[in-house]
């Protein structure tokens, strides 16, 4: 007798569950992929290629709270950066779905001509709603950034829209990551532009866990301006490590 014949159906049945479970992330993926691919007409707007990495450390404060500090390059084909950031950020927990945080942002930006430093203070409220399918979840994050410019006049006031999904596909941890997050000024300033959209940042990659306490989220990265005329975009390779103590 082979043993084929020997499988039982519920294995078989988990066998065929994984395999189609692989073909729907694959799907998903091409979808996304497909969807933020632009058309013939967009691709009269600028185009820059990069590759941006982001190193996150989160680590205990209290019992309900916590501290996460996010170091950030944007990397191009010159030799310096053409950003770089960090953040720190100091967060409690409210419930067991939401959290309250603020903190500082330090930012440098040398790129098409442009070299200024920024410093921000922020505001952020995050929520988290679990999903019933195989562990997976929707978090959203509410930021609010007061930005200063070296050498500038006036406060810039800019809301800031993260909604993510983590779809995990494996026993493992592994997951596919998709995100989107909105820019949007709140108020007119010389130097950062009117009021209105800002701009938009779209990632799908996979969540994959590194080792204890380490994660990678390694994927493809669009951010899009808006302003009159063909809207700039950069199209990334990026990577993002999250350490958690």
């Amino acid at each position: 007798m082979s043993s084929s014949r020997n499988a039982s159906p519920t294995f078989s049945h988990r066998l065929a569950r994984r395999a189609a479970l692989r073909r729907a992330a694959g799907c998903l993926a091409g979808c996304v992929l497909l969807t933020l691919t632009p058309g013939r007409s967009a691709r009269a707007a600028d185009h820059d290629d990069q590759a941006w990495v982001n190193l996150s450390l989160i680590t205990p404060l209290a019992p309900r709270s916590e501290l996460k500090v996010d170091g950030f390059t944007q990397l191009t084909g010159t030799s310096s950066p053409a950003r770089e950031l960090v953040r720190i950020v100091a967060r409690t927990r409210l419930g067991d779905q939401m959290m309250l945080g603020g903190g500082y942002v330090w930012t440098h930006v040398d790129s098409g001509g442009s070299d200024f430093t920024e410093h921000r203070a922020v505001e952020q409220l995050d929520f988290q709603q679990p999903l019933k399918w195989r562990g997976g979840a929707v978090t959203s994050r509410t930021q609010l950034e007061e930005r200063y410019r070296g050498g500038q006049r006036g406060m810039s006031l800019r809301l800031r829209q993260l909604t993510r999904l983590d779809a995990p596909i494996g026993k493992a941890g592994v997951g596919v990551v998709l995100w989107n997050e909105y820019f949007h000024e709140l108020r007119d300033t010389r130097w950062a532009g009117g009021a209105g959209p800002g701009l938009m940042l779209n990632f799908v990659g996979v969540h994959v866990p590194f080792a204890r306490g380490v994660a990678i989220e390694p994927g493809y990265l669009r951010q899009t301006t808006f302003q009159p005329g063909p809207n700039p975009e950069i199209n990334a390779a990026a990577i993002w490590i999250t350490v958690r103590r």
